[in-house]
């Protein structure tokens, strides 16, 4: 009896640790073998034009990471990106070998779509479906009854975590639009500020301060010894080592500060305490812009509110330079939430004890915008 009784606790506890490394998500930090600079990654283009967007789109890269593309007229037979028609769906194999090559097939529409071709470059570079992360959940609800059966595996969540993981980021190229592979065009997934971030994933034209950085960290890792450890706010090295790399409103060298006020109309203060009263903000902005930072002293979750924000330039979203930038969350790397249209009554949700919030306007146009907001420390 005493026996059984040792045998059945041994059990137990084994189940108990086996539940406790479930919980736990592994990590990884696979990515293709590409060579770095001064060599170069050739790649090579099935599509007609001698220069495309997937030209545009990697010597753009060639400025943020450790790699230098060139093109060549044939297809790669080493380690290389080669960019393929397709007939039936797009799709990509990576490679895992310095003598493979890493082969990217697309549709004749998907080619055609600058979004799409940012994240198929992006996966190709070892980039991640950002909706399959093992802590989507906190971020975005999907809705699995919506989804096609051939788009199940791009929303099937992972349980590992990347090496180079950082916060969930909705401004990532690797965040494909709310619709996409849903019945019917209806949505597969939604926001948890829906629709704000809805519609910020839908005008992401660019790779997201926090997809260069990944790539840095893939690429680049142990070639800025003078700025290890260095970058604040979420920064990371500039890969010529002179300064590190920012998101709005941050910079320095270091990202060490927030941009300061040079408009008039942006009023004399620029740093706010909150306390568990709520306090109440209200400017008249010009095209000028304008920078303010919210600390809670307590370390107590800020809690920000939109009251109103009122744009007198109707297609300012066309620009993604310009808008209203809230960097609300701890991880300061992550893209800002960004509004461009009016809006009002916009909570934000308490994640850190201090928030950035930035009004940028495009100071050659005229105009007369309205920013009003209330903070206070949440419970």
């Amino acid at each position: 009896m005493r026996k059984l009784l040792i045998v059945l606790f041994i059990s137990l506890l084994c189940l108990a640790d086996a539940k406790s490394k479930k919980k736990k998500p592994s990590s990884t930090n696979q990515h293709p073998p590409y060579p770095t600079k001064p060599r170069n990654a050739m790649f090579y283009v099935e599509f007609e034009g001698n220069f495309t967007f997937i030209d545009e789109v990697l010597y753009y890269l060639h400025n943020f990471i450790c790699i230098s593309f060139q093109r060549q007229k044939t297809r790669v037979t080493g380690i290389g990106i080669n960019f393929l028609r397709t007939t039936t769906k797009s799709d990509v194999k990576l490679s895992k070998d310095i003598k493979k090559s890493t082969d990217v097939y697309l549709t004749e529409n998907d080619f055609s779509d600058k979004k799409k071709v940012l994240y198929y470059i992006g996966f190709a570079l070892g980039l991640s479906p950002e909706i399959k992360r093992y802590d989507r959940n906190s971020y975005v609800t999907v809705i699995s009854s919506g989804i096609r059966k051939e788009y199940k595996s791009y929303y099937k969540k992972t349980t590992r975590k990347t090496k180079y993981s950082t916060g969930f980021d909705y401004g990532t190229v690797m965040l494909l639009n709310p619709s996409y592979g849903s019945l019917k065009n209806k949505r597969s997934y939604k926001t948890k500020l829906d629709p704000y971030y809805d519609k910020m994933i839908g005008r992401t034209k660019v790779f997201s301060r926090n997809d260069l950085k990944k790539l840095y960290y893939m690429y680049c890792n142990g070639t800025c010894k003078a700025l290890s450890n260095k970058c604040q706010n979420g920064g990371y090295p500039n890969i010529f080592c002179y300064h590190c790399e920012c998101t709005i409103p941050f910079f320095d060298w270091n990202c060490g500060d927030f941009r300061r006020n040079r408009s008039p109309s942006c009023k004399g203060e620029r740093e706010f305490s909150s306390n568990s009263t709520e306090n109440n903000f209200q400017i008249n902005i010009s095209n000028e812009a304008c920078y303010y930072k919210i600390t809670s002293p307590k370390k107590k979750n800020v809690a920000v509110t939109i009251k109103k924000v009122n744009f007198s330039n109707s297609s300012l979203c066309k620009d993604s330079r310009y808008g209203l930038f809230v960097n609300y969350r701890s991880d300061k790397g992550l893209t800002p939430l960004h509004i461009c249209d009016n809006a009002a009554n916009v909570k934000i949700p308490p994640s850190s004890s201090t928030v950035y919030i930035a009004f940028v306007g495009d100071r050659y146009e005229k105009g007369n915008n309205v920013l009003q907001f209330s903070y206070k420390d949440y419970k």
